[in-house]
């Protein structure tokens, strides 16, 4: 699908949407997850050690009070909306303030560029159905940069400015995880997350898991540069066998490389991989050739593209058109 395609079906998705639900339903990810335990089971049953990629931020931890607060900030700005939009009865400026103070139930936005530059979609067609003005076709690209860029220029810069060790755990995760490992599958943590947020993220990691289990994490060395890259930078050692202990990534000629991680016992097989951003899942899934190659060979179905649309929050544009699109880890068994 093409990106403006994508973008097409996004804002339709987004006119449609129910104020703050999941974006997707208990059932359709019940779907997704129980394809996942049943792949995780054939791939254990051939032989594969089975391996389940997973990022934290807008995946697994969440922090929807640090977006509130950013949009009842920024809700004294909603003014300034109808002027972009060719509005003067105030319609849209008072409904946009109303989403933006949570006086309306609506998703949040995300911290990333992309999942902002999404949000900007989502407002403005969620504003068009709400108040029943539909916005001029050429009026609709600026009104829909105009709120991103509103949201971009202060949650960008405040996101972090929190206590990490607070962020809130994706529902479901420690049941999720368990039966995860008794069908035969483990976990790697993937996070860029700078080394000044590691202790803070251990923390939100291990209640997570729950139990006091130590996880798998590979810690990049922070900075956007080296997000996606940082991850993938992961694969060969996953893949060679390094799915335990905590490991912290750093620059070298441009690169990301985990002096400490040294490849030793069975080979893994990647069977999926889970992050909110399209290109964090792409630069995994290509640099995950070798799993790809063992499960085509056991005549398995190939790596699992799922993305994180967390629940309360707008998820980027790609996931229009995606079959593997969840909202939190609760699932129902066999549906």
């Amino acid at each position: 699908m093409l990106v403006d395609s994508k973008m097409i079906a996004f804002r339709r998705l987004s006119a449609s949407h129910a104020g703050n639900a999941p974006w997707v339903s208990l059932q359709q990810q019940s779907v997704i997850w129980n394809r996942l335990f049943d792949m995780v089971r054939e791939a254990t049953a051939q032989g594969l050690m089975p391996v389940v990629l997973v990022d934290l931020d807008l995946t697994t931890l969440l922090a929807p009070q640090k977006s509130r607060d950013v949009l009842t900030e920024l809700a004294s700005h909603a003014v300034q909306f109808g002027a972009v939009a060719g509005s003067s009865d105030g319609t849209l400026e008072t409904t946009l303030e109303a989403i933006w103070r949570g006086a309306e139930p609506a998703l949040l936005p995300g911290y990333t560029t992309t999942s902002i530059q999404a949000y900007g979609i989502y407002c403005a067609a969620q504003l068009s159905v709400r108040t029943g003005h539909e916005i001029a076709a050429e009026r609709l690209p600026l009104c829909e940069k105009w709120i991103a860029d509103q949201v971009h220029a202060k949650l960008r810069s405040d996101y972090w400015n929190r206590d990490l060790s607070r962020d809130d755990l994706a529902d479901g995760f420690a049941k999720w995880a368990m039966h995860l490992a008794e069908v035969g599958g483990r976990i790697v943590f993937l996070s860029n997350r700078d080394p000044s947020a590691r202790e803070a993220s251990l923390h939100c990691i291990r209640q997570l898991l729950g139990d006091g289990k130590e996880p798998c994490v590979f810690f990049g060395p922070g900075g956007s540069a080296f997000d996606a890259s940082s991850k993938a930078a992961a694969v060969p050692l996953i893949e060679n066998g390094v799915v335990a202990g905590i490991h912290f990534g750093t620059e070298q000629d441009g690169q990301t490389v985990y002096p400490d991680a040294v490849t030793a016992g069975t080979p893994q097989t990647i069977l999926a991989v889970i992050d909110d951003r399209a290109e964090n899942r792409r630069q995994l899934i290509e640099a995950s050739a070798r799993s790809s190659s063992r499960l085509i060979a056991k005549g398995l179905d190939d790596i699992m593209d799922i993305a994180s649309a967390a629940k309360g929050f707008c998820p980027e544009v790609d996931v229009a058109g995606m079959a593997a699109v969840v909202s939190s880890f609760v699932f129902e068994a066999n549906v």
